[in-house]
């Protein structure tokens, strides 16, 4: 290699690391006077709406009081609101960053393309798990997979490739061996909605809890298959789970392999490079809000979940998943692919 480029290398690597070592003691020698939370989606999808729940009651779980915001920055499947955490905040300011759990099996598949590795960022937790569920809208007269089947094409949306919504559309493809065709490019999933109430898509695959409770209760939607391993409160009896649809013990451990991310649910993540005396502030922050009573009121009046995972549960489970075999990611992306 050229000197001159090594020379230059090294000044990028020297001032990286100078960046954040300044970082972290600014952050040291602060007080948290404001906390920046940036959701990786557009308002009002599920994401969203719990950082916004979150939003409302952390600083009050913060001895400063400090001002907090939310911030939307859709793209990527979210990628690009992960990837801000590589710009320095300003003295006595923290971000954090809510982003969708597919990007840790898309970050496997496609390295050199995602460029970022979840274990490589601090975990503060999560709200809830996300159990997720494909359906249809009920006026397509599809209502179970096999009716789903004599079809020869069902569109559903997700936002990119190697997001939750993708990898699910495509085990109920490829799993469940349905004509279904996933079309990308939808900043959130308030956004699909819209564009299933006007035709545009014929169902959706996501999160049950961001599935409206109208469309539930007056039978706007057939569930057609669950992704989850255990029972999900309100989803109706009889629906399959989709490692009993796959075909041989291999296929079923890929699938379990797929959707293990969802158990952090809609998680948030700071930069490595934040201090301890922050991370220690921001954790108890996360902890009290999500006992407080006012929040879990306020959640039950919105119909969201809370089932908290702690941000050392959500580390112990990113580094098992990164630990997976490369032939077995090899296998597991060929089968949503």
């Amino acid at each position: 290699m050229n000197i001159r480029v090594v020379v230059v290398l090294s000044i990028v690597a020297l001032t990286g690391s100078a960046q954040a070592q300044s970082q972290s003691q600014s952050q040291s020698q602060s007080a948290l006077t404001a906390v920046n939370i940036v959701v990786g989606f557009s308002p009002g999808g599920g994401t969203d709406t719990y950082a916004r729940l979150l939003g409302r009651h952390i600083g009050n779980h913060i001895p400063s009081g400090p001002k907090v915001t939310v911030q939307n920055m859709p793209g990527s499947g979210s990628l690009k609101a992960v990837q801000s955490l590589a710009t320095p905040s300003a003295p006595g300011t923290i971000s954090m960053v809510t982003f969708n759990y597919g990007l840790i099996t898309e970050s496997q598949f496609n390295p050199e393309q995602v460029r970022t590795k979840l274990t490589d960022y601090k975990w503060i937790g999560s709200l809830d798990s996300v159990p997720a569920v494909c359906f249809s809208w009920a006026a397509n007269g599809i209502k179970t997979l096999d009716d789903l089947r004599k079809r020869t094409r069902f569109n559903i949306g997700a936002p990119a490739v190697g997001s939750s919504n993708h990898v699910n559309g495509m085990l109920l493809k490829n799993v469940a061996r349905t004509p279904t065709h996933v079309v990308t490019g939808y900043p959130g999933s308030a956004d699909e909605r819209i564009a299933i109430e006007r035709g545009e898509l014929d169902g959706g695959c996501g999160a049950w809890s961001s599935i409206p409770p109208d469309w539930i209760g007056n039978g706007s939607i057939a569930p057609l298959v669950s992704f989850s391993t255990t029972p999900v409160a309100g989803l109706p009896p009889g629906v399959p789970f989709i490692g009993d649809v796959a075909s041989g013990e291999h296929e079923k451990q890929l699938v379990n392999l797929l959707i293990g991310p969802s158990a952090l649910g809609r998680p948030f993540i700071v930069s490595a490079d934040t201090s301890a005396q922050f991370m220690a502030i921001l954790q108890t922050g996360f902890e009290g809000a999500a006992k407080d009573p006012h929040l879990l009121q306020e959640a039950s009046k919105m119909k969201l979940p809370i089932n908290v995972v702690s941000g050392a549960e959500a580390e112990r489970l990113v580094a098992a998943l990164y630990a997976t075999s490369a032939k077995v990611i090899s296998d597991a992306k060929a089968l949503v692919r």
